[in-house]
């Protein structure tokens, strides 16, 4: 014979825990005229996504043959359908392009008639994101439009660090390796013009920046 041991009913949701040589095995234990309980099989995961990524929740959950409905809760508060939410009263959440305000504490509440359970919450963390190096170009161009050699272009910082290159035989200039998601000053240089500086807020790889003598 073996000696077991119960831990009793977990959670009110008519399992047992029962403990022998070889370990801990769950019963399902249901009184006579008691509503079989839900059994969640498969909890939501938490996620770490990028900025206007697409994130994804599921939950699977046993019913014992009785049809279930979900509801997805944000920090406690019920989800809805609607602009980027879908699935809020699913088995499966998605949200299709994350933000910062969608950070939060995740769960679903799964419900059939006598019975209802809560899942595990699932954390979703925004990751912010990581600006890429960009290059900035232009041209430099004298009254009647022609190109300006060897006119000083000045990229300048936040901090007030310059970064300078020369215009070429053409006028044109260029600027690698710009970090993205900064504001610039750009100011040209030259013996025989004079040019207004113009604040630039670079995104992405910019062209086109054209200066025009004052």
């Amino acid at each position: 014979y073996m000696n077991y041991y119960a831990s009793g009913l977990n959670d009110g949701n008519g399992t047992l825990d029962v403990r022998d040589a070889t370990g801990y095995r769950q019963f399902t234990i249901t009184a006579p005229g008691q509503t079989p309980p839900i059994r969640i099989t498969s909890e939501p995961q938490s996620r770490a996504t990028g900025l206007l990524a697409s994130t994804n929740l599921s939950v699977s959950a046993n019913g014992n043959g009785d049809p279930l409905t979900y509801q997805w809760r944000k920090n406690g508060v019920a989800l809805t359908d609607g602009g980027t939410i879908s699935g809020a009263t699913t088995a499966n959440l998605s949200i299709s392009s994350t933000v910062a305000a969608d950070a939060g504490y995740y769960d679903v509440l799964v419900r059939k008639p006598g019975a209802i359970v809560t899942s595990q919450a699932a954390i979703i963390t925004v990751l912010s994101p990581t600006a890429a190096n960009v290059s900035v170009s232009g041209r430099v161009l004298t009254p009647n439009s022609r190109g300006l050699m060897n006119a000083t272009v000045m990229l300048i910082d936040a901090s007030g660090n310059p970064r300078t290159a020369r215009t070429n035989q053409f006028g044109y200039f260029h600027f690698d390796d710009v970090q993205a998601g900064r504001t610039y000053v750009v100011d040209i240089k030259s013996k025989s013009y004079s040019f207004a500086p113009q604040i630039v807020n670079v995104l992405e790889t910019l062209t086109g920046l054209n200066f025009t003598m004052q």
